[in-house]
């Protein structure tokens, strides 16, 4: 692949991260991260585990490798560069920053099933990731996904690395028998929550140093003390996180458990409603309609005038006009108006009343509404036309034309002329 290498978004022990594009299409926009080719172990392990992973969204895509020249141009050294998915929302760590320490429960709950999908997926395909925490979790959009698989290992597959992963996040048996299976993960994750909710560490009293280190580690394996749990997070939060820090790793629960549990499946519930919300479409609000992206077009099926009642005011019936209108916009044929005959402009007169929202109908007609107006001896005996013949037809030929009317400059009279009701 032909690419060039951006500005920097990211660094950790062994590695440097980039933003990248494609040269020959350069709106393609990916990070490359990279390291020295003759230090490049764990990096090249990370994309061996990533290769073998793909095919799961809660995991950073995976686009490749290659190995290029030093960046200085030396020649001493080659470069090892893994291309990754570019993820906007930078990583948990950022967002909990700049939600000024902490983040709201319908986020972290949000994220949660996210992650929860992602360790599933790891697990079920025989790794371990070793080293879950906020810093190592990215977000693309609304979703989480899990990175950095430097110290991923295969599960039963024994360690020889005396600690494996970040001591603050590590579970009591591999502080204790340097055990990491699936639910060392686990654990893992009831602290990056913890973190998530409180903005603090899950061992905030632990010493920063290296004495500090072994003394944690002797705390985790050891003794019978639990991080401990924001009192600020809601009772299935709690509960949630007392299912991750179980001592015993048997008694643990798995991702797949966790998935189950109310405070991460209730969250596909508070979506579906807010889906709801966001999609509904009111009647009485012109907006929600031609905000509509119509991508997935609605066939009208407009009601006739005889199952009207006699006292509506709206030219059609509450539901009709909005179906009616819908399909409209949907349409790819402008319709005739000029060529309306008298009898079908006097109808359409009486299917537009005063009443109906002036935003629907100042709309552009970039996509136009062909409707298909009620005939007069359809309509009922109570519709009086107010408007003269020539003024009608005129107000129908301002919705073809290529200039909007301007509806918002009629007088006071002229709105009370539109129609009178019985």
């Amino acid at each position: 692949m032909d690419w060039v290498r951006g500005a920097a978004i990211g660094r950790g022990s062994s590695a440097a991260v980039h933003i990248a594009f494609n040269r020959s299409f350069p709106s393609t926009t990916f990070a490359v991260k990279s390291s020295a080719h003759s230090s490049s172990s764990l990096l090249r392990h990370e994309a061996d585990v990533l290769a073998k992973l793909q095919g799961c969204n809660q995991i950073i895509g995976f686009f490749g490798h290659d190995i290029t020249s030093d960046p200085a141009g030396s020649g001493i050294d080659l470069t090892y560069n893994v291309f990754l998915e570019y993820a906007d929302g930078g990583t948990i760590s950022d967002a909990i920053q700049r939600a000024g320490g902490r983040l709201p429960e319908l986020t972290i709950r949000r994220y949660l099933c996210s992650i929860l999908l992602g360790l599933r997926h790891i697990h079920d395909m025989g790794y371990v990731h070793c080293d879950i925490k906020p810093q190592n979790i990215l977000i693309a959009g609304e979703e989480a996904r899990i990175a950095d698989f430097g110290l991923a290992k295969r599960a039963a597959e024994e360690s020889h690395v005396e600690i494996r992963g970040t001591p603050m996040y590590l579970a009591p048996e591999s502080a204790a028998r340097n055990e990491y299976e699936a639910a060392a993960d686990i654990w893992a994750l009831g602290c990056t929550v913890s973190e998530m909710v409180s903005g603090l560490p899950p061992w905030r009293d632990a010493e920063d140093s290296e004495n500090g280190v072994w003394a944690l580690m002797f705390r985790l394996g050891f003794s019978e003390e639990l991080p401990e749990i924001p009192p600020e997070m809601s009772e299935e939060g709690k509960d949630f996180l007392r299912r991750c820090f179980v001592k015993e790793p048997s008694s643990r629960w798995s991702a797949e458990m966790l998935l189950s549990h109310p405070f991460v499946a209730s969250t596909s519930e508070l979506e579906l409603e807010e889906e709801a919300m966001a999609c509904s479409v009111s009647s009485t609000s012109p907006r929600s309609v031609l905000g509509y992206s119509f991508a997935n077009p609605i066939p009208p099926s407009p009601p006739t005038t005889s199952e009207m009642p006699d006292s509506f005011q709206l030219g059609f019936a509450e539901e009709g006009v909005l179906r009616v209108t819908i399909g409209g916009l949907t349409s790819e044929e402008r319709p005739d108006w000029t060529s309306a005959s008298p009898e079908e402009e006097e109808a359409m007169a009486c299917s537009v009343s005063y009443t109906f929202p002036r935003s629907v109908l100042g709309h552009s007609f970039a996509n136009s509404i062909p409707l298909s107006p009620p005939r007069t001896s359809e309509m009922p005996d109570s519709f009086q036309l107010a408007f003269a013949e020539e003024e009608v037809r005129e107000r129908i030929r301002g919705l073809a034309s290529e200039e909007q009317p301007d509806w918002t400059r009629t007088s006071p009279e002229e709105d009370e002329g539109w129609l009178t009701v019985r």
